[in-house]
């Protein structure tokens, strides 16, 4: 990996880091995360593209966590307040930062795929451990940020590229 995408893993490392031990993750981290997704996003798409992308990432994300939320008000009957316990600010920030310079069709598998298996994963774990403890906390931007080095290895063995959709379309054959 080169350049900006080594100061990326390193961020990410600190992110799984922190979010591993201390079930959170420093505000400090932020900020330079932005600033190094900003890079990527302009070192691999055009500013226009990279402003679409991340709009639609977001409102991928928008729909995500509003979608997330009337399942804990309607469904399990919880306040915004009791989301807060399951769904922390660094784990949004997290999500805000990595959609800005992965391409939408990537971002929207990669989300799919990792919270399929982070689910599958910890369900597996709580079975094996007789339950789910009540102050049990998933690392889940640690977890992520996992499935995020996962993704860029694959992005360099592979030749594929996470900054653009056009190989995955075209696996899929809609590509023209």
């Amino acid at each position: 990996m080169f350049g900006m995408e080594f100061v990326f893993v390193i961020w990410l490392a600190f992110i799984i880091y922190q979010d591993f031990k201390y079930k959170s993750i420093t505000w400090v981290l932020f900020p330079p995360g932005l600033a190094i997704a900003v890079v990527l996003g302009l070192q691999n798409t055009l500013p226009l593209s990279l402003i679409k992308n991340t709009a639609i990432n977001y409102l991928f994300l928008t729909v995500q966590i509003f979608l997330v939320a009337c399942y804990f008000i309607f469904i399990r009957k919880n306040t915004i307040r009791e989301l807060k316990k399951y769904f922390g600010l660094g784990d949004i920030l997290f999500f805000l930062i990595i959609g800005i310079f992965i391409s939408p069709v990537n971002f929207i598998f990669y989300l799919i795929i990792s919270f399929f298996a982070i689910t599958a994963g910890y369900s597996v774990y709580f079975l094996i451990k007789g339950g789910i403890e009540q102050k049990k906390q998933i690392p889940l931007a640690g977890l992520m940020s996992v499935f995020l080095l996962l993704l860029l290895l694959s992005d360099k063995l592979l030749s594929i590229n996470i900054y653009s959709d056009y190989w995955i379309l075209n696996l899929i054959g809609h590509a023209g």
